[in-house]
């Protein structure tokens, strides 16, 4: 709920990868740059796997296999193909108004239809129908010069809808809804939780204001057009 929201959404700190580490650097308009202390840098480097994600609204889910844990695919995968590196879509989840948030996967169960449309004049709020981001999921051991929606990494790189080798500069394009249930693994991204979440998010000094050419109102009136609830998706309360 909003007390949840208020201890953690707005603070780089709740920027985190699995190895602990935390973004450290903020800068207005550009995304978290991730400096882990010496000591974190090593033990990153000496886990199999590690990902950038907001610890608060990102979360790696399964979906082809939905009661296959994200630790077995991920084994299946690097089995199979050798990947030092998995790209993994963002797929868009909003809240319902009329329900408060305990828990963000199982309280927010509406998400975009990616096989439709969304456009918007906001960058933010853009339609996603021809591209949508991804995360990387890689090994520490095999990557460098790593931030936070971006890793370079000694191939073999995998994108984790067909399990198919990639290149660095591939992009998830025409990410429909056919694709999303055939994809090994996606992040649900709750971008929002709540109307009062779009209003700290839109303040002047939340770390995630990059609406700056907005006014606040304006910013809010953008942020909940986009909240489009279109596909009921109850993924994450079905898996065991």
């Amino acid at each position: 709920g909003d007390e949840n929201e208020s201890s953690c959404s707005n603070k780089p700190e709740c920027y985190a990868n699995i190895s602990g580490a935390a973004a450290s650097s903020h800068t207005r308009r550009k995304q978290f740059t991730v400096l882990p202390q010496p000591g974190l840098r090593h033990a990153a480097h000496h886990r199999s796997w590690q990902v950038h994600a907001q610890v608060h609204d990102e979360f790696v889910a399964t979906r082809r296999h939905p009661r296959r844990t994200v630790a077995q695919e991920v084994a299946l995968l690097e089995a199979r193909t050798g990947a030092n590196a998995i790209l993994i879509p963002w797929i868009f989840f909003s809240y319902s108004s009329n329900k408060q948030v305990k828990y963000i996967p199982h309280d927010i169960l509406w998400r975009w239809n990616h096989s439709k449309h969304h456009y918007s004049s906001v960058h933010k709020t853009r339609d996603r129908y021809d591209v949508i981001e991804h995360k990387y999921l890689f090994k520490p051991s095999e990557c460098y010069d790593f931030n936070i929606h971006s890793v370079s990494c000694t191939p073999p790189i995998v994108e984790s809808t067909r399990g198919a080798r990639a290149s660095r500069s591939y992009a998830f394009r025409r990410f429909s809804e056919a694709k999303l249930q055939r994809a090994i693994l996606v992040i649900h991204h709750y971008r929002f939780t709540s109307e009062n979440n779009i209003r700290s998010k839109c303040s002047a000094d939340s770390v995630f204001n990059a609406y700056s050419e907005l006014s606040h109102e304006k910013c809010v009136e953008e942020m909940t057009r986009s909240n489009y609830r279109e596909i009921y998706d109850d993924t994450m309360i079905q898996k065991p």
